[in-house]
């Protein structure tokens, strides 16, 4: 279900924070939670400028670090965090 379109009689909702741009960038946000603020992100001009430039961001540094992020976890790292006995 899509959010209705904005017109110019619809209520400015107010701008997304941060965190709730973290959570659709992360994809956190799901079902109703993700629908609303799309809706809210459509009157929010800063808010879609912020979520692009993050988007983007996110993808470079994939982009840049994917070998990285393909590499086997450390043995030592593992056994940190899952100690034995």
């Amino acid at each position: 279900m899509n959010p209705p379109p904005m017109t110019m009689d619809t209520p400015i909702p107010h701008p997304l924070t941060d965190a709730e741009i973290h959570r659709l960038l992360d994809g956190e946000a799901q079902g109703v939670e993700r629908e609303a603020l799309l809706h809210r992100l459509q009157g929010d001009a800063p808010g879609r400028e912020r979520l692009a430039q993050w988007l983007a961001q996110r993808d470079a540094i994939r982009q840049l670090h994917g070998d990285v992020l393909r590499e086997p976890v450390p043995v030592s790292l593992l056994e940190a965090v899952n100690p034995v006995g």
